[in-house]
């Protein structure tokens, strides 16, 4: 029997990571103690926007080659797929479209599939019409399959910007979706300072299954958020929460390298009920040589509280010049960073 899923799911708005990158991720994730991903980033066109479109070969070609890369390193394969607003008119014609999709997603063999309704335009009769998706998709994959609903947090923001929710609209998933389709969710906010498992047991009551947790602690693919490196303690996030989940992905920053030094860092708060400072500090030291580690360690407030709106432009140059000496790929990434290579645009609704 597999261990309860732990990993990561690239899920985020803004600049994607690389497929190199993606590859390389499968030894760290497996290494760090998890045991799934999710390609499921938002820009890419053939998974939402215009997911009725073929995958060009190409872009199919580097699927396959993820997908292998994940399969030699143990750690499962899943893909988030948004078919944008087909929840309006799923209709006879956007059924065949979206089993056409899902014949192609069906060649690379994944372990799970993600139905991600999230971030999009509620329509009428929203649950029954999401329910008719979930398991018209079930019938016709050989994998599992997770679900995202619309409102997946009981966040303000999300109603302000797509629409009251509609009433009982949880409650009547919870209800009517197949008792083994998970159900994420992000906590109290979109963006949760603590996930407890008091929490995950009011969650469980509504939807009638222990919530899969979508993390969007290290995210930072908003237009306000892409300013912050959210290299942080994996704070108010303890085992206990994670036994009352049904399995908990780290959704984390636009910069890879780092994101993959912080999911080390979860992990080992998580799963090892490691302090989280402590956590943190160890994954720095780990991946990275002493002299950039004591600066990364050194720069956390800059990162993390003032940002780059905060940092005065001679302060970002002295800090760029710091990195700029290291040929590492996490200080690349700081450096880039600094540059305001890493900028989001307003996609990002929720931020």
């Amino acid at each position: 029997m597999m261990e309860k899923p732990f990993g990561i799911i690239e899920g985020f708005f803004g600049p994607s990571w690389s497929w190199e990158f993606r590859q390389h991720l499968a030894k760290k994730i497996s290494s760090a103690g998890g045991n799934f991903y999710f390609y499921a980033p938002k820009n890419d066109p053939y998974l939402r926007k215009s997911w009725q479109i073929d995958f060009p070969t190409d872009h199919f070609n580097h699927l396959k080659k993820t997908r292998a890369a994940f399969k030699a390193s143990g750690v499962q394969f899943g893909i988030g797929l948004s078919p944008f607003e087909l929840h309006h008119d799923f209709s006879k014609s956007g059924k065949e479209l979206l089993l056409k999709k899902l014949l192609k997603i069906d060649e690379l063999g994944p372990d799970y599939l993600g139905l991600f309704l999230d971030d999009m335009k509620p329509a009428a009769d929203l649950a029954k019409v999401q329910i008719e998706m979930a398991h018209f998709i079930k019938e016709h994959i050989s994998c599992k399959l997770s679900f995202c609903p619309s409102y997946y947090s009981f966040d303000p923001i999300l109603e302000k910007v797509f629409g009251k929710c509609p009433d009982n609209y949880l409650e009547e998933l919870g209800a009517n979706l197949d008792s083994d389709i998970d159900i994420l969710w992000t906590g109290e906010k979109v963006t949760s300072k603590s996930i407890t498992s008091q929490h995950l047991g009011v969650v469980e009551k509504i939807i009638r299954r222990k919530p899969f947790i979508w993390d969007n602690l290290f995210a930072n693919d908003g237009p306000r958020q892409c300013k912050f490196l959210k290299v942080l303690p994996f704070n108010n996030r303890k085992t206990d929460a994670f036994e009352y989940s049904s399995g908990w992905g780290i959704n984390p920053m636009n910069q890879g390298h780092l994101s993959a030094l912080v999911f080390e860092s979860a992990a080992g708060t998580l799963l090892n009920s490691i302090d989280p400072t402590i956590s943190l500090n160890s994954s720095i030291e780990k991946n990275c040589p002493k002299d950039l580690a004591s600066l990364i360690k050194k720069s956390l407030g800059s990162f993390n509280d003032l940002g780059l709106e905060g940092l005065e432009q001679k302060e970002k140059e002295v800090l760029r010049n710091k990195f700029s000496q290291f040929d590492h790929p996490v200080a690349l990434e700081i450096s880039s960073w600094l540059k305001g290579e890493f900028d989001v645009d307003g996609d990002c609704l929720t931020d």
